[in-house]
């Protein structure tokens, strides 16, 4: 099985109760992914003390590679702006932009770097993850 699984998680925090740990959600949720399929492959911020420990967790489990997604500002305004709002975080400019800037000072041991600021399917992205 060579499949890569995208697995969102923006859906576990829009159905978060106050009285659940949305971290522990996902990677519950994670966990039950890789029941089913071989390769999962999640998309977050990166940032923050919580990531650091989320990403522990995981690597403590699972073999992990780290990817960073790259794309000037202006293109995530419009790609936001652009997508069905049913299953992300709704974010305003302002929090795009902060969001942005926060993850382009992230510093981790990247395996693997995408320019995404061109059109690209999302076939291309993943036969890039399968020749890690």
């Amino acid at each position: 099985m060579d499949k890569v699984h995208f697995w969102r998680v923006e859906p576990i925090w829009l159905a978060l109760h106050d009285d659940e740990d949305g971290w522990q959600k996902v990677i519950e949720s994670i966990n039950e992914c890789f029941a089913k399929y071989e390769k999962v492959m999640i998309e977050n911020l990166g940032a923050g003390h919580d990531f650091q420990n989320f990403l522990s967790i995981l690597q403590n489990q699972y073999q992990t590679k780290i990817i960073k997604v790259k794309t000037d500002l202006s293109l995530c305004y419009k790609r936001v702006k652009e997508r069905n709002n049913s299953n992300h975080i709704p974010v305003s400019d302002h929090k795009v932009k902060e969001y942005n800037e926060t993850a382009s000072i992230v510093t981790l041991n990247w395996d693997l770097v995408v320019d995404n600021n061109g059109i690209q399917h999302i076939d291309n992205i993943i036969e890039k993850i399968k020749n890690l």
